[in-house]
């Protein structure tokens, strides 16, 4: 059923508002609702494909945003983030996902940056003790700046072959203009590469979207 026209004006001040980008959504979407498939996307497309994505954006704020919608479709979450535990957790909305804090500080649920072979072998048991999952690893230009960028993109290979048997999605944001451009070209050469503008719009488009079926 077509929304009428007040109806209409809430969903699109209710767009507004939140500081969605809802531009290229028609009303005429709207009309089949619930009654056949939509296909939104997200960069390459969601629903996403199983794999690793390079998030190239100068903070990881998509990437978060990204990791909670991802976190909605019944996926074990596993966050590793040079952010403490209590700071995600105020200033980032997550439903439960594990979460690994790299520091050098000892505790529970602390890494060692320095430690690849550990990392790769932590997530590896994650993968393996759990269905669909999603991982967002907040840090690659810490661990380049612990391990050097050679040994940081040998773990990026073998994390990609640890990942490929699984129903697994992980999340690599990265700030390109930190990155020399031969280096980021050698990450980007075996990872699917998401920019954050067409990030950012569908996210938005596919939180909008949500909101219209909750209406």
């Amino acid at each position: 059923m077509p929304l009428g026209g007040e109806e209409r004006r809430f969903v699109l001040s209710l767009g507004r508002r939140l500081k969605l980008d809802i531009s290229g959504i028609g009303f005429p979407l709207w009309r089949s609702m619930g009654e056949e498939p939509r296909t939104p996307k997200v960069g390459s497309g969601l629903p996403m494909e199983e794999g690793l994505y390079l998030l190239e954006e100068a903070r990881p704020g998509l990437s978060y945003r990204l990791f909670a919608l991802l976190l909605q479709e019944d996926r074990a979450g596993l966050l590793i983030s040079r952010r403490p535990p209590a700071q995600v957790k105020k200033e980032e909305a997550l439903a439960p996902a594990r979460h690994v804090w790299l520091s050098h500080t000892p505790g529970e649920g602390v890494h060692n940056p320095a430690a690849l072979a550990g990392l790769n072998r932590l997530i590896d048991g994650f993968l393996n003790e759990n269905g669909p999952s999603v991982v967002l690893l907040d840090g690659l230009e810490y661990l380049m700046f612990h391990n050097e960028f050679a040994r940081t993109l040998l773990f990026v290979e073998y994390l990609h072959d640890l990942v490929d048997p699984h129903p697994t999605i992980v999340l690599l944001p990265i700030n390109p203009q930190a990155m020399e451009s031969k280096e980021l070209a050698l990450l980007e050469r075996n990872l699917e590469v998401l920019q954050d503008g067409a990030v950012r719009r569908d996210l938005d488009r596919e939180t909008w979207l949500r909101l219209l079926e909750d209406y």
